[in-house]
């Protein structure tokens, strides 16, 4: 059974009370990934949200951009102790993102989705702690990742010049 301890270090879970905790200790497990070992690629159905307890993994998204740019896989983040991947198995439609990779050989936390989303809503406070911070994580992965791409292969002088009117977000302009 993983501690609630270990749960404590987990981004998402900062100002859950030690009874809170363990009821999401419940429904998680420890995990060992191998370096090079995949634990979820884009566009599945995950079934678990992670937390990185030792080790390293990268975020990947593939690139299409022809006819502009090859084909390419895009380094998004990599991710270090602490860090909740695989958050998009907390809201609909519970599909992944990005693919996640170990980098080096990895511990993890998962945490059972479907429980964790039965919890959320089963305990009001728990979900408003947890979704407060799954929303700051994932602004300040999108940011990151705007940068990335931004900066990616001419990226930033792509956007400028195929924007389109009304687009928003780096890179975008009206004409």
């Amino acid at each position: 059974m993983v501690t609630i301890d270990a749960l404590r270090e987990a981004e998402l879970f900062g100002g859950l009370s030690d009874d809170e905790l363990r009821l999401i200790a419940e429904v998680a497990r420890e995990e060992r990934h191998e370096a090079g070992s995949v634990f979820h690629r884009e566009g599945v159905e995950l079934e678990a949200l992670y937390f990185l307890k030792s080790g390293r993994v990268r975020v990947e998204l593939d690139l299409d951009l022809k006819p502009h740019l090859e084909r390419s896989t895009f380094l998004v983040d990599r991710l270090r102790d602490g860090a909740a991947f695989g958050w998009s198995s907390l809201v609909e439609p519970y599909v992944s993102t990005a693919t996640v990779k170990a980098e080096q050989d990895t511990e993890v936390v998962a945490i059972d989705a479907a429980e964790l989303r039965r919890i959320l809503e089963d305990h009001p406070h728990i979900g408003l702690v947890v979704f407060r911070a799954l929303a700051k994580v994932v602004g300040s992965r999108l940011r990151h990742s705007w940068a990335q791409l931004a900066g990616a292969k001419g990226l930033a002088a792509l956007s400028d010049r195929y924007s389109y009117p009304g687009a928003t977000g780096p890179g975008t302009h009206s004409r």
